[in-house]
């Protein structure tokens, strides 16, 4: 049996305006729909896809997102390393940002403890790269 959502034409509107627009955020929303199999079929591939895309247009809720499925092997192989990268990439960006947001520190700790000075060396290393070519503003 297919899950049937609610969605208002007003939001799809306003997501299908977004997307025109290359927004981020557009494409984490879509990204957790089909995470989550809400308003599209689930597709786990097509979410990690479009949190990529979102987190490159600086939406630090796709990094975190992104930092969550890698720390838990969400749709992704299990990978402290990514999991401590994009913790590091999502934080930079809510400091800039928005005081409000999610705060990534925590998750960044937690996965840390699982690692070992190496690995938290090649992270911060991976994160640093990754900032330094795609920037970490929207």
């Amino acid at each position: 049996m297919q899950k049937l959502w609610y969605v208002s034409h007003g939001t799809i509107k306003w997501i299908n305006l977004a997307v025109e627009q290359d927004s981020g955020d557009a494409y984490d929303e879509f990204g957790v729909w089909h995470m989550h199999g809400e308003c599209v079929p689930q597709n786990y591939q097509e979410a990690i896809r479009l949190y990529h895309l979102a987190a490159e247009k600086g939406s630090n809720n796709a990094q975190g997102n992104l930092g969550q499925s890698y720390f838990m092997g969400t749709a992704v192989p299990q990978d402290y390393v990514l999991a401590h990268m994009w913790f590091n990439i999502a934080n930079t960006t809510v400091r800039k940002k928005d005081s409000l947001a999610p705060n990534y520190v925590e998750l960044r700790r937690k996965v840390q403890e699982l690692m070992t000075p190496s690995q938290i060396e090649k992270a911060q290393e991976m994160a640093r790269r990754w900032v330094d070519k795609y920037g970490n503003e929207q």
